[in-house]
């Protein structure tokens, strides 16, 4: 059996398309990714699938069904300070992609990204906050991506350098009537105090190209 440390993994689940569950564990003792398609309420009946994962850090990770009964894996590899995904195909894993080279992330706040699917566009959408590794200097950013026939395309940053904030913790959910695309943070509007944290959101009407809110 796997051996875990206590405060100190994260782990991401997913539904994929042909009906296998997937759940993924990263941490500094051992990191894997198990599957279960049926009698999934029994441990016997998950199984461990070839490991993705390059190390055994406490690293953030998201995963997401793509067509076909493909799975994505999307990692925040906290020693590069960037975010990559990789895709399993039922068999095997193909190779990183970065989608962001430079993305610090919080030490105190784990995870800092959240993925969304258009189920009528076969659209994932990323955001994720970067250079919140401290909450001293207001350079805080909420980055977004949208992953679709194979490729990541950047979108709009919600915020850039947000001045005199300091941003904890985003969400993301598309509207499946409308495709509009949601983005929920969490903010301090005074930087060093957490007392001061409220939660806000923005809207994109056209596809990452642009927020409100």
């Amino acid at each position: 059996s796997p051996g875990l440390s206590e405060n100190a993994n994260t782990h991401t689940v997913t539904k994929a398309t042909d009906g296998v569950l997937y759940a993924a564990v990263a941490d500094n003792s051992d990191s894997y990714v198990v599957s279960c398609s049926s009698s999934c309420n029994l441990a016997t009946s998950w199984t461990e699938v070839t490991n993705p994962f390059t190390n055994n850090a406490t690293d953030h990770n998201l995963l997401a069904p793509l067509t076909g009964g493909d799975v994505m894996l999307i990692n925040r590899d906290i020693s590069l300070d960037d975010i990559r995904s990789r895709v399993w195909n039922g068999t095997s894993w193909g190779g990183w992609t970065t989608i962001d080279a430079n993305a610090p992330e919080s030490g105190v706040y784990d995870g800092g990204m959240a993925i969304a699917l258009n189920h009528d566009t076969n659209t994932l959408y990323l955001a994720y906050v970067a250079d919140n590794e401290d909450f001293t200097t207001a350079d805080h950013d909420i980055r977004t991506y949208r992953y679709s026939a194979g490729t990541w395309t950047a979108g709009s940053d919600v915020l850039t350098n947000d001045a005199g904030r300091g941003l904890q913790n985003v969400a993301v959910g598309v509207d499946q009537n409308t495709d509009n695309i949601y983005v929920a943070y969490l903010a301090r509007s005074t930087i060093g105090s957490a007392a001061t944290a409220e939660l806000f959101w923005q809207r994109s009407t056209d596809n990452l190209a642009t927020w409100d809110g």
